[in-house]
């Protein structure tokens, strides 16, 4: 699968037996039993699409109707999650919970290393030039720190998943 479609996929759980797990709510929810592959890809394509559709609905807002956009992006939010709850609405419920280690994993073996490597050092250059602008005094202060961390946070997470992934007997 393309690393961009992961962000949805990573929220389902392939048991040896043949069983998808959907986890709606990621770490926080119980799970939801996906009968077929139909309905898996059927999921995945749809939730990728709000996925992304929410994405640009923050970026595109603010842009295109200043002040006003950022007002409306709570009610974006709402309708997000209320066409996501939608969306898994018939599945019937399992009494599994997901874990933040199984979770890391699936989203490593999702993406693979050749995009967790990118990601690192996309996130330690955006990083790096985020201390940079503030050190030129080019960016406000708080805003710059904020971007560094945000930035470094990411880069741990992919460095994580990066090393899930290199450890003996995980999938590649």
């Amino acid at each position: 699968m393309h690393p961009l479609w992961c962000h949805f996929a990573q929220n389902f759980r392939h048991e040896p037996g043949g069983r998808i797990i959907y986890f709606p709510g990621g770490l926080s929810g119980k799970g939801r039993l996906v009968p077929d592959q139909g309905t898996y890809r059927r999921l995945v394509r749809r939730g990728n699409a709000l996925w992304y559709g929410f994405l640009a609905c923050i970026f595109l807002l603010p842009a295109l109707l200043g002040p006003r956009g950022v007002l409306i992006l709570p009610i974006v939010a709402v309708v997000h999650l209320l066409l996501l709850r939608r969306l898994h609405a018939g599945l019937p419920e399992v009494d599994v919970a997901d874990t933040w280690r199984d979770r890391m994993q699936r989203a490593a073996t999702c993406k693979g290393r050749a995009w967790l490597r990118v990601e690192l050092v996309m996130a330690l250059v955006l990083a790096a030039a985020s201390l940079a602008l503030f050190y030129t005094r080019t960016l406000e202060y708080p805003l710059a720190w904020l971007l560094a961390v945000l930035f470094l946070v990411d880069a741990g997470f992919a460095w994580v998943q990066l090393s899930r992934l290199c450890r003996p007997g995980a999938v590649s």
